[in-house]
């Protein structure tokens, strides 16, 4: 689901979106050297951000054009969640991000990411990994 909010009122509308997989990005490597979870990537997935490429979003509520603010989130989660990592850098396509990033074998928890209230907890199990060695220049 993605969220429109006027920057201004913090009114918007929702639009939802099936899916059968979604794509996050890898955070740049820590200063600290501490290890990027996959709660990390989520967590930024789902991060409410400023939209500097839309221009004139028209906010019904103050009846005016405003800079808009996007929040995407998932509303009903699938049983099979095929997640991918993005390590290219969208401002630098010939950059790579190598960095390792920590995945649970068992019990992924995504219930906080989620916008409703599931029957059961939102719980996911790594069945498999696919790494390619470097960029591939797609």
């Amino acid at each position: 689901m993605t969220t429109n909010l006027c920057a201004d009122c913090g009114k918007g509308k929702s639009r939802f979106e099936a899916f059968m997989y979604s794509s996050v990005a890898i955070p740049p490597p820590r200063e600290d050297g501490e290890t990027i979870s996959i709660y990390d990537c989520i967590a930024d997935f789902t991060m409410q951000e400023l939209d500097d490429q839309t221009q004139d979003w028209f906010c019904p509520e103050c009846n005016d054009y405003r800079d808009v603010l996007i929040q995407t989130s998932f509303w009903v989660l699938p049983n099979i969640l095929i997640m991918q990592l993005e390590r290219n850098d969208s401002e630098d396509p010939n950059a790579w991000n190598d960095a390792f990033v920590d995945i649970p074998l068992d019990d992924l928890d995504l219930e906080k990411y989620s916008n409703t209230q599931m029957r059961d907890k939102p719980l996911y199990r790594l069945y498999a990994v696919l790494v390619t060695p470097c960029n591939l220049g797609y």
